[in-house]
């Protein structure tokens, strides 16, 4: 119970509003979007204004920061705050009385009431000691919803939380968007977390490390993916034959290892894209192997290590840029069959070891067109070492 009063000094109180803001039984209605208050207001101990159950109606989208909601009664208005640090949603519900004011919080479930397009926390098997996200409560009715959002309180998602060939693990097709709180503790998306599912907007957390072993693997719905900027690990076969993705993929900086086959056959991304800080050190076996759409690749200067045919069958790269880490490893076939690769440029200071079929079934072997750049310094070199394909044209960068 809150009061304010008019009066002053030492006087005997007169004119003391008191004002008794509680909340109802449906505080939270998440069907109506609303947040219903009973509102009691009192002059000098008596009861002069009694709203039972007064609502307010949230938009369906509401920013981050401070807002402020005023309902149109000349009594009662609501602000909503967001505590950054624990994600939760607080209601100061404001009541205005003869131009006099007194506030009471009442705290939110993490779930928005505004967000009814989101699966609701209760609907989540979210095991309470450990923070791990086992999927869906069975049974749950899910068919009114759009949005997995991972609560905050979810530090991982376990193997097969959500895969796509467990009829009782699955979601259903009008779920379409996975995203994370904005202070999300999640680290790791689990091996087959994913598997074939339905979503076709991803965005990854930006606390999560780790993507796991096919974690969205042959997710044919997907058309878009955002990679949080905390993640250091692309796991094997992560992203395998997820074939309708279209955006540009930005590689965070703090990635260091993208796996085996993590975006092969991804046919549609149209490049990818990495920082000038990035931490980048190996490409697994056929990583970007058949990603079609990718026309200009330039790796950073940290990557040390590129797999078997890890940059092959990409039917429209026709320039690729390798960094200038001294030690640079390209392995066998990791440009075969990139049949319209003519500029491949390498800036690696020392002689690069021609591994075999390195280039096969590419212009620069197959026509003899096009121009491998290396270093002035070691143009002559190249063009003695490199024995095995004594016609390619080299150029000094």
């Amino acid at each position: 119970m809150l009061a304010f009063t008019s009066c002053g000094g030492d006087k005997p109180p007169v004119n003391v509003y008191t004002i008794n803001l509680t909340q109802s039984a449906s505080a939270l209605d998440q069907t109506n979007n609303a947040c219903n208050i009973d509102a009691k207001i009192f002059l000098d101990g008596n009861l002069v204004e009694d709203k039972v159950d007064w609502s307010y109606s949230f938009p369906t989208t509401v920013p981050s920061g401070l807002l402020t909601f005023v309902k149109i009664d000349n009594r009662l208005s609501i602000e909503l705050t967001k505590d950054i640090a624990t994600s939760q949603f607080n209601i100061s519900v404001v009541a205005s009385y003869h131009e006099k004011k007194a506030t009471t919080k009442v705290l939110v479930n993490e779930h928005q009431p505004w967000q009814n397009n989101w699966i609701p926390i209760s609907m989540l098997n979210i095991n309470s000691s450990s923070g791990v996200l086992n999927g869906y409560v069975l049974g749950s009715d899910l068919s009114s919803y759009d949005t997995l959002m991972i609560p905050s309180k979810v530090k991982s998602i376990a193997p097969n939380a959500f895969d796509g060939d467990a009829a009782n693990k699955k979601l259903p097709s009008n779920i379409t968007k996975l995203d994370f709180y904005e202070n999300s503790l999640c680290t790791s998306i689990g091996k087959e977390s994913f598997y074939k599912n339905t979503l076709s907007e991803v965005v990854i957390g930006n606390t999560v490390t780790t993507i796991n072993e096919a974690a969205f693997a042959f997710s044919s719905a997907m058309t878009s993916l955002t990679l949080g900027d905390k993640l250091v690990a692309i796991g094997k076969s992560a992203f395998v034959n997820c074939i309708e993705i279209t955006n540009t993929i930005s590689i965070p900086s703090s990635v260091t290892s993208i796996g085996e086959d993590a975006f092969r056959t991804c046919l549609k991304i149209p490049s990818f894209i990495f920082s000038n800080s990035a931490k980048l050190q190996t490409l697994g076996t056929n990583c970007f192997s058949e990603c079609t759409g990718v026309e200009i690749l330039e790796l950073p200067n940290s990557v040390r290590s590129i797999g078997y045919g890890a940059l092959g069958s990409m039917s429209k790269l026709r320039e690729c840029r390798l960094g200038n880490y001294s030690n640079l490893f390209v392995d066998q076939v990791a440009f075969a069959a990139d049949r319209a690769l003519t500029l491949l440029i390498i800036e690696k200071p020392t002689i690069l070891v021609y591994s075999t079929m390195l280039l096969y079934d590419t212009p620069l072997l197959t026509t003899n067109s096009g121009q491998i750049k290396v270093p002035a310094s070691l143009l002559t070199q190249y063009k003695t070492s490199w024995t095995d394909v004594p016609d390619v044209n080299f150029a000094a960068i």
